[in-house]
């Protein structure tokens, strides 16, 4: 019984001896490349915001709500034709995320305030029409959606085809961008 355990043990730790870990550097350098791109750090308040939205406009998912556990195109293309985002660059410093869900749409602004930080709009009314919420009857529901809808968010672009976006105290939605239909 013991012989199969040392054993297990030897090749877990030969598999972790022979993985190479990222420097403290290369973290960083990471780390730098995802929150400043190429800005110096002189150039990140006002230069941020129109790297985060050059290239943005197109459709997108939540792929983070659905938190896939393999590459799955279908699934994909699927997510994306039941609940498209379509984001549009307004300006330079703002962009919008248009939510379809049915019939119903609810658009969120977004409005740079300096480097990744940007102010966020929605609709109280659009966005409790799309989620089908009566505030006569659901008082607490819409206490709790108006408490998050609005205020700082933080817009990260760790990749060409993925943006995150973290609003106040809530969880990042991490959004994937739709495939070219072909």
């Amino acid at each position: 019984m013991r012989l199969p355990v040392l054993a297990v043990l030897s090749v877990l730790s030969v598999g972790s001896v022979g993985a190479q870990e990222a420097s403290l550097f290369e973290q960083y350098e990471d780390a730098r490349a995802t929150f400043l791109g190429d800005l110096g750090f002189e150039d990140y308040a006002a230069g941020m915001p129109g790297k985060l939205t050059e290239g943005l406009e197109g459709t997108w998912f939540a792929i983070g709500s659905i938190a896939p556990e393999v590459e799955d195109e279908a699934f994909f293309a699927d997510a994306c034709s039941r609940f498209p985002v379509v984001a549009s660059v307004t300006s330079p410093w703002s962009f919008a995320l248009e939510a379809r869900t049915g019939k119903f749409t609810s658009t969120t602004d977004y409005t740079a305030r300096g480097g990744n930080l940007f102010g966020s709009h929605t609709d109280p009314a659009a966005e409790l029409e799309r989620f089908g919420v009566d505030p006569q009857a659901q008082p607490d529901l819409v206490a709790r959606i108006l408490e998050r809808l609005n205020g700082d968010a933080t817009v990260t672009r760790p990749s060409e085809d993925i943006l995150v976006i973290q609003a106040g105290e809530q969880m990042p939605v991490i959004y994937a961008r739709c495939a070219a239909a072909v």
